[in-house]
C-alpha cells in the first residue's frame, strides 16, 4: 500500500466535551478530506477515542505530589532555557508558583489528575507511533480541543509546508498561549522568502531553538518524529508529567545534546488553529 503525504491523528477520549472531534464533521476528518479531495495531498486519518494507558503507574496522592514537583522542576529548566527576557518577573513568578507548590501538600488535586494526564501521553504516543508506521513523511497531531474557523486555509497552508522542500522537524499550528504569555517573541524570526499559502494573511516564523505552544496541533516530519518518540520513551513514567511538559523536556534533551537545530522548529502567527477549552 502507498504510503499516504500526510497522517493526522486525534488525540480524544470517551467522555470528551468536544464529541464531534470524533467524527466525519471533526476537525481531523474535514482537513484531511479538503487536503484530498481539493489539493491532491493523500491523507490517513486516525482517531482515538479510549483509554490507551498500561503503564503501571498507581495514581494515589503520593503520585500527585511527585508529579506536581516535577512538572515546576520542568518549568524551571525551560525557562532557563528559553531565556526570559525579564529576569526578576520571572523568579518572582516561579516563587509564586513554589508558594503555590506548598499550599497542594495540604490541599491535593484528585488522584484521577494522574490517570488523565498518563492516558492523555499513551493516546499522543500512539498516534506518534501510528504516524511512523504508516510511512507518512508529515505526521499532524490534534488533540480533540483543536478548531479552526478556516479550514481551506488551514489546508492551503498546510499544504505550502507539505510541499517545501526546506527542513523542519515541527510546526506549531495552535493558539493555545499568546507568544507574549509564553516569552518565547525573541526566539522568532520571520522566514522572509516563506510565507503562509492558505487565504488569510499569516507569518511562518523560524524559532532559534525548539519550543512549543502546547501540544494542542503539531506537524511533524516523520524523520524527526522517530527520534522525539525514542527520547520520550527514555524518560520516566513517574513522576507524571503532561504531554506538554514531557515533549518540552525530550525537545531539550535532543537540542541540547545537539539531534535537533532550534531553526528547524517553526511557528505560524497567527495560528490556523485555536485550543478551544482555552479560548472557549
Amino acid at each position: 500500500m502507498t504510503a499516504p503525504d500526510l497522517f493526522v491523528g486525534v488525540v480524544s477520549y470517551a467522555q470528551t466535551v468536544f464529541p464531534v472531534s470524533q467524527g466525519q464533521d471533526g476537525l481531523g476528518h474535514t482537513v484531511a478530506r479538503t487536503l484530498t479531495d481539493s489539493l491532491g495531498i493523500q491523507t490517513l486519518v486516525q482517531i482515538n477515542a479510549t483509554d490507551l494507558d498500561e503503564s503501571g503507574v498507581i495514581a494515589d496522592r503520593g503520585a500527585v505530589q511527585r508529579s506536581l514537583t516535577a512538572e515546576l522542576q520542568a518549568e524551571g529548566r525551560y525557562s532557563r532555557y528559553i531565556s526570559r527576557p525579564d529576569p526578576f518577573n520571572n523568579s518572582v513568578r516561579m516563587a509564586g508558583r513554589w508558594l503555590m507548590r506548598a499550599k497542594n501538600n495540604f490541599s491535593s488535586p484528585p488522584p484521577r489528575m494522574i490517570t488523565r494526564l498518563l492516558n492523555i501521553e499513551a493516546s499522543h504516543l500512539d498516534l506518534m507511533r501510528s504516524g511512523i508506521a504508516s510511512g507518512a513523511h508529515n505526521i499532524l497531531i490534534l488533540e480533540d480541543d483543536a478548531f479552526s474557523t478556516n479550514v481551506e486555509d488551514l489546508a492551503e497552508g498546510l499544504k505550502g509546508i507539505i510541499d517545501s522542500p526546506r527542513r523542519r522537524s515541527f510546526v506549531n499550528l495552535s493558539e493555545s498561549f499568546s507568544v507574549n504569555e509564553l516569552g518565547v517573541g525573541h526566539l522568532l524570526a520571520p522566514i522572509g522568502d516563506f510565507p503562509w499559502r492558505g487565504q488569510e494573511h499569516r507569518i511562518m516564523y523560524r524559532a532559534e531553538r525548539p519550543i512549543t505552544n502546547t501540544v494542542c496541533a503539531i506537524l511533524y516530519s516523520r524523520e524527526f518524529l522517530i527520534s522525539l518518540v525514542q527520547e520520550m520513551d527514555s524518560l520516566p513514567v513517574d513522576p507524571v508529567l503532561s504531554i506538554d511538559w514531557k515533549l518540552n523536556v525530550a525537545l531539550m534533551n535532543l537540542f541540547e545534546a545537539k539531534k535537533i537545530d532550534g531553526h528547524e522548529c517553526w511557528w505560524v502567527e497567527p495560528a490556523p488553529i485555536t485550543q478551544m477549552s482555552m479560548h472557549s
